[in-house]
């Protein structure tokens, strides 16, 4: 079992587009070796279902197993078991391309010494 909803709620959500309600009642299952997509129009709850799955939103009720674990508790993220880029970048402006590199390498638990980033930046370039 890869992730499983199990009749999961959320809170009414705030958005540029007004308060939705968040998930309703959300049931599915994905097992090792399928493929799914989650499809709807915009404000239908897909980037809060992948949200809710990876434990960066709670659940008011139902629950949610992601790799047979709750992911508010396990972080999926933190493990590097799960890649996510949410559809509103939360990275800041202020950064530098450096900066970015070496704290996408500390998500994966690598080590971003200058040399190495100047490296990587310059094969960009």
């Amino acid at each position: 079992m890869i992730l499983v909803f199990d009749d999961v709620y959320t809170q009414p959500i705030s958005s540029s587009h007004g308060t939705r309600c968040g998930l309703n009642g959300v049931s599915f299952r994905i097992d090792a070796g399928e493929i799914c997509g989650l499809l709807g129009p915009n404000g239908s709850g897909k980037s809060t279902a992948l949200s809710v799955a990876l434990g960066l939103v709670g659940v008011s009720s139902g629950s949610v197993r992601l790799f047979d674990r709750d992911p508010r508790e396990h972080g999926a993220l933190q493990h590097g078991a799960v890649g996510f880029l949410p559809q509103r970048n939360v990275l800041r402006h202020e950064m530098s391309a450096a900066t970015y590199l070496a704290h996408f390498a500390t998500l994966f638990g690598l080590k971003a010494f200058p040399l190495s980033c100047k490296r990587v930046l310059t094969r960009l370039v």
